[in-house]
């Protein structure tokens, strides 16, 4: 019976019980290249299931936790690539104005901020997995899935479609 069942981080998380002749193909957890120290200090997790029935992203956070699911019926876009995390690039975009804003009155404070911005927004793109079709999409930040384990999930996705 335990095979029929993903067990999930936490005794406060629910257990997802698989669906008949369903099997898991991938599970990748995010490790500390993935989360940052931030997300490493807090304790944030995030997983990705992938069966040959659907994908579920599973992200725990200091006090809550979210599930995504997605068919496979569904997906008709794979990409491992990256993606820009707008509210921090245009964070760092601001930090840069106030940078270049700043070097006439006072050019240490101005260079800080400078540095500053280019950082935030250096940092804003997230490589990672995305899953969409159907108007769903599942975007789960990891730097490393293996090539064999990306594969089968292609697979499914050009069976299904």
């Amino acid at each position: 019976m335990e095979n029929d069942i993903i067990q999930l981080e936490g005794a406060n998380t629910p257990d997802i019980i698989l669906n008949k002749d369903e099997v898991v193909l991938m599970d990748v957890s995010q490790g500390f290249r993935d989360l940052g120290l931030a997300g490493l200090l807090l304790k944030h997790k995030g997983r990705l299931i992938t069966t040959n029935q659907r994908a579920i992203y599973f992200k725990k956070k200091t006090k809550d936790f979210e599930i995504e699911q997605m068919n496979m019926h569904h997906v008709g876009y794979v990409r491992m690539g990256y993606n820009l995390n707008m509210r921090q690039f245009v964070s760092g975009l601001t930090f840069l104005a106030a940078g270049i804003a700043s070097f006439a009155q006072v050019f240490l404070l101005g260079l800080v901020l400078v540095i500053i911005g280019v950082a935030i927004m250096y940092t804003s793109r997230i490589q990672g997995l995305i899953l969409s079709g159907s108007g769903e999409k599942i975007a789960f930040a990891t730097k490393t899935i293996p090539a064999e384990e990306l594969s089968k999930i292609i697979t499914i996705v050009s069976a299904n479609s």
